[in-house]
């Protein structure tokens, strides 16, 4: 609202009225407060003080605490029902919902924001619509009740074996594989792709052979994939396609990993440069930063004799779709300044940490 009052020579205030106003209860505190001012410094013309009328802006504003509900995330993944039609759909996305908190804690009405599928909209309105035990609002110290917005997240998660990245499979077929007999006299080599299913409980189911290098092959690798121990299941049965690698060859010195080299692998431009790379290519994962989880990823990978980046690998996790995004903005680094070792380039295995911090 706005109040005008002229200034005198003198500094003291006169004729104070209401020029606009949002609602007349507000008046009176008002013109109290400007007839209440102490003396001003009075307007000055050719050396002479002079008076002038002047606007005072006053602003009425409830000193507002938001409703908030612990573990908000955790308790919408433990209600939600993913509508089976929307899953055999592959439909997924955050439904926004606006929740009116009544001062008993409990959702007094739920409305929709922004839509999805129905599918969906339906089953964030009635898990919303069914909550309680929220910290109600308040305005200036009072119970009061208040809308708040609430992000329902639907999201597929697919199977993944004890990690987001392929190490953890890579190793479990290393340490597992028998190689065939025969194929191994005979000195055949390749890869086997094996198709299979990953049911709901994470176990392996229906594996067959989807591509062969040699039929020799093709035993232990269905067998290495039916002996697998479980996976961590997703919210849907899931189709995987892993490669068996079939090799005979020997590990050399000069292949060896070190962890500590006499020059270590560097980052092109140094350690400046790098962290304004993973500045620059980090994408938030939108289910993360709707939920507001953020954290360090622990990275370790491979810096290769000629700089290549592999064997990408999470250390430390702090949510899958963080772990996920980590993983790829490292795999997707240019080529390092390799290690060297007696003057020579060795393999290095190396850790990077990934900063996801909201603003």
């Amino acid at each position: 609202m706005q109040v005008v009052a002229f200034i005198n020579t003198d500094g003291s205030l006169s004729d104070v009225q209401v020029m606009s106003t949002s609602d007349s209860i507000f008046n009176a505190e008002a013109l109290r407060l400007v007839r209440n001012m102490p003396k001003l410094r009075p307007a000055m013309y050719a050396s002479q003080p002079v008076r002038i009328r002047m606007n005072f802006p006053i602003s009425f504003k409830i000193k507002k605490v938001k409703p908030s509900f612990d573990n908000l995330t955790g308790y919408l993944r433990e209600h939600i029902s993913y509508p089976q039609q929307a899953l055999d759909m592959g439909i997924e996305g955050t439904v926004l919902v606006k929740a009116v908190i009544g001062t008993d804690g409990k959702v007094a009405k739920a409305e929709l924001v922004k839509s999805v599928n129905p599918l969906l909209d339906q089953e964030a309105l009635r898990v919303v619509g069914a909550m309680s035990g929220w910290t109600p609002g308040s305005g200036n110290g009072k119970v009061m009740v208040m809308e708040t917005t609430v992000p329902v997240r639907f999201a597929i998660v697919r199977a993944h074996f004890k990690s987001y990245d392929d190490t953890a499979l890579e190793e479990y077929l290393l340490k597992n594989l028998q190689y065939p007999v025969e194929a191994k006299a005979k000195g055949i080599e390749g890869t086997v792709l094996v198709k299979a299913l990953i049911e709901k409980d994470g176990s392996v189911a229906s594996a067959s052979v989807a591509l062969s290098d040699h039929a020799l092959l093709n035993q232990e690798a269905l067998r290495l994939v039916n002996s697998m121990p479980q996976w961590t299941p997703g919210t849907i049965a899931s189709e995987v396609v892993i490669p068996v690698s079939f090799c005979q060859r020997v590990v050399t010195d000069e292949q060896k990993v070190f962890d500590v080299v006499e020059q270590m692998p560097a980052f092109p431009g140094g350690p400046n440069a790098l962290f304004e790379y993973l500045s620059k290519n980090v994408k938030y994962p939108a289910i993360a930063e709707e939920n507001g989880v953020q954290g360090r990823v622990i990275v370790t990978f491979m810096v290769e004799k000629d700089g290549s980046i592999t064997k990408v690998k999470v250390a430390k996790s702090i949510d899958p779709s963080l772990d996920k995004e980590a993983v790829r903005v490292i795999r997707n680094m240019p080529h390092w300044i390799p290690g060297k070792q007696n003057g020579s380039a060795v393999r290095v295995k190396y850790t990077v940490p990934v900063e996801f911090r909201l603003q």
